[in-house]
Formats: structure tokens, sequence, C-alpha cells
């Protein structure tokens, strides 16, 4: 495995460490929320860290008979994360209840979703050697 192509998978299983962590420490802290629309959202950034967190780790996943490459997983859950806070960012300025870290997710969305490109197409711009699957 070359040095960037290391860099890039360990990024990414810490990442998905890193939700799964904090997400771990908000339920600790506050409790399980009781509204549905709470629930689903931990239910998917779990999810999504799960997925950063084995793209990470794993080279290929087998989901059933479907063997996914890490590149593939990659793109999705950064795809996932992209739309999420986009949705989020976009949801809050139109409420007229944006602040400043709304703003740096609007931020962050452009860079996720280029990324989960990069990832799905094996490296337009970041070289393919960082996303050859061996």
């Amino acid at each position: 495995m070359n040095e960037r192509r290391e860099t890039f998978r360990h990024g990414l299983a810490a990442g998905g460490l890193a939700m799964l962590a904090g997400m771990g420490l908000l339920l600790f802290a506050f409790g399980v929320p009781g509204d549905l629309e709470s629930l689903a959202t931990i239910g998917v950034l779990t999810l999504v860290a799960l997925a950063l967190l084995l793209a990470g780790l794993r080279e290929r996943i087998s989901l059933g008979v479907v063997t996914v490459p890490w590149t593939r997983l990659a793109a999705l859950a950064l795809g996932s994360v992209a739309f999420f806070l986009g949705v989020g960012g976009l949801v809050a300025l139109l409420e007229g209840s944006a602040t400043v870290w709304t703003l740096l997710l609007l931020v962050v969305v452009p860079y996720a979703a280029w990324l989960a490109v990069e990832c799905w197409v094996s490296g337009r711009y970041l070289g393919r050697e960082t996303f050859a699957l061996e």
C-alpha cells in the first residue's frame, strides 16, 4: 500500500471512529432521545460512521452476494455526509436560525461531496494510486 493511499484510508477510519465516539458520548451525556426524528438521525449517522470505519480498515466488504470495494463504500458514506449536512444547513438558513456553525457546515459540504466523487471514480484529481485496489 502506498503512503497516500494509507494516509487517506487511515483518515477514513479515524473519521468513522471519531463519529462513533462522539455519538456515544452524546448519548451517554444526554440519554437516548424520545422523538423519531432524532433517533433516525442517530441511526443514519451510525451507519455512515460504520461505513467510513470499514472503508478505512477493509479492502473489500461482502454484502450478501455482492463484494463492495472500499472506494465505493467511502463514496457512499462521504456522499451521505455531504447530503445530510447540506440539507441541514439549508433548512437552518431558510428558517432563519443559521449560526456560524451552519455556515461552516455549508463550507464543508462541497469538500465532502468532492471527496465522494473522487472515491467513486477512483481518483481523478488525487491520483489513481491513492484509490488502487489490491
